[in-house]
């Protein structure tokens, strides 16, 4: 077999490998098809921690309505990637994101509830409730703001450094590249 289509050959399974391994940040099946066993309990596992008073809701479906089911499902895993991510590669930024969702559930049922009554005593003390919900909330997305600042940051310095080194082997790189294009094998070579 020819180097060069033995070359080719190698990259395309390569590039193969990697984009169904990278950062395992794959995207959810296309419509129609079912999630994978394990990715069906991840999603399931993100859904009861985010929203439990919905997760019981999703289950019953299952039971009940299994094609609406499986739509929902995969609904959820395009919309909860990220979330699913973070819970991976981060399980403490994960916690502050779930706080932070059921901070919210419960400034949004206290706010329908507020609703409801009539103007009054009990009112006020809601609102007054409401409002101290609210600032800890604020409190809550800003860690969880400041957090992702400070993970953007820090891949930032990364690909700065990836960058430089790259930069300072140029040479090497280039070389390298060139060997590889005119089929020059190194000595070393296996």
């Amino acid at each position: 077999m020819n180097r060069k289509v033995f070359m080719f050959i190698l990259m395309v399974m390569s590039l193969i490998c990697q984009s169904q391994t990278f950062g395992q940040n794959r995207p959810a099946p296309r419509q129609g098809r079912d999630l994978p066993p394990a990715m069906e309990r991840e999603v399931l596992q993100v859904f009861q921690d985010m929203r439990p008073e919905e997760y019981s809701r999703i289950i019953r479906l299952k039971e009940s309505e299994p094609k609406v089911y499986r739509q929902e499902l995969r609904d959820l895993a395009e919309k909860h990637q990220r979330i699913l991510l973070i819970k991976k590669q981060d399980p403490e930024q994960y916690r502050h994101l779930v706080a932070e969702q059921h901070l919210n559930a419960r400034t949004l049922q206290l706010a329908g509830d507020i609703q409801a009554l009539q103007d009054g005593f009990a009112k006020q003390e809601k609102l007054a409730e409401l409002k101290t919900m609210l600032y800890d909330l604020f409190e809550q997305r800003q860690f969880n703001r400041k957090q992702e600042i400070a993970r953007l940051e820090e891949k930032l310095q990364e690909l700065k450094a990836s960058d430089q080194q790259r930069e300072e082997k140029k040479d090497e790189i280039v070389q390298k590249r060139l060997n590889e294009l005119l089929n020059q094998q190194e000595d070393l070579e296996w």
